[in-house]
């Protein structure tokens, strides 16, 4: 009997830490997809340098917002699909209406959603450029879409400070 409550125990011990372990890996997983400033690819840990190409948007979502967040995806991802893939260029929106994300509004200086690029070098932030004429652009998409690649492209082939 004795033997059989020692096994139980170490069992539902094992049992124990496994979940823990899972629980651990879950939350630092969540932590590095929910912290804006955190890079991550495949070759993050090579990439000193890198651009992130962020949309910022609020809770409530109109079919404006909408089209500025999936012409400017697309924009990238027709342009930029290598740098995409290297990690060099991240594509990130971000939610400004939850509490973790709202310092963005004013180290921005945003007034309305926005597609803001981002140099990180080393993690640190060098500079950044707000992509001011996106609202007056989106009803045509073409033009849109010519302009995002444009300045995303000028803004990557800038020298760095």
């Amino acid at each position: 009997m004795r033997k059989t409550s020692i096994i139980l125990t170490v069992a539902a011990l094992v049992i124990f830490l496994a979940g823990a372990g899972v629980i651990h890996l879950a939350k630092t997983a969540a932590a590095e997809t929910d912290n804006p400033l955190t890079v991550k690819s495949p070759s993050a840990s090579r990439t000193t340098n890198t651009i992130i190409a962020y949309y910022f948007h609020g809770n409530r979502r109109c079919s404006t917002c909408r089209k500025i967040e999936s012409y400017t995806l697309e924009a990238l991802q027709e342009h930029f699909a290598k740098e995409l893939s290297s990690g060099l260029l991240v594509w990130r929106p971000v939610n400004t209406d939850q509490r973790e994300h709202e310092h963005f509004v004013k180290e921005f200086k945003l007034t309305n959603r926005a597609v803001v690029l981002v140099n990180m070098v080393d993690g640190r932030q060098t500079r950044w450029q707000n992509l001011d004429r996106i609202w007056t652009m989106v009803r045509n998409q073409a033009a849109f879409k010519e302009y995002v690649q444009l300045r995303t492209r000028n803004f990557m082939d800038e020298k760095q400070p």
